[in-house]
């Protein structure tokens, strides 16, 4: 997710490995931002999660390769507090709404998870005005968090 755009929705294997996720990084990742300007794409700034396979050497050497100085998660050159909710848009945002819409009805087979959970994502991205007000809040969310002094936001 970045400026008014949600970027795929990626399903990976049950057990993430960083061999797998390096693999989407070097191959899928390219495809996911085809639409995107070569302007754009050398001024992103990739942020990870905690999730282990996100920083393993591998990856991170990758990420500094690819994206030097502009890369945020642990153990990467752009410092991020740990468990800031607050501050990512998947979080204070997507994964509440994608949850809150893929199980409004129910769901009872793993084909039928990912199938909904796809057309979610698309109804998400084709709402642009809703991405844009939820990356506007970014900013916002940012100021209050060091006006908090990095205590959790209080909604």
């Amino acid at each position: 997710m970045f400026d008014n755009i949600l970027i795929g929705l990626i399903i990976f294997p049950r057990t993430l490995t960083r061999e797998t996720f390096l693999e989407f990084l070097r191959d899928e990742r390219l495809l996911l931002l085809e639409e995107v300007s070569l302007l754009t794409r050398l001024r992103m700034i990739l942020q990870m999660d905690g999730c282990p396979a996100h920083y393993a050497l591998i990856v991170r050497s990758f990420l500094n390769e690819n994206y030097p100085r502009r890369w945020i998660g642990r153990q990467g050159p752009v410092g991020w507090p740990a468990r800031s909710p607050d501050l990512t848009p998947l979080e204070y945002f997507l994964w509440g709404t994608m949850k809150q819409r893929v199980y409004s009805s129910l769901i009872n087979s793993e084909v039928k998870l990912k199938r909904k959970s796809l057309g979610v994502a698309n109804e998400i991205r084709n709402d642009p005005e809703i991405i844009r007000r939820v990356t506007q809040q970014i900013v916002h969310r940012a100021t209050m968090c060091l006006q908090q002094r990095g205590d959790r936001l209080k909604h």
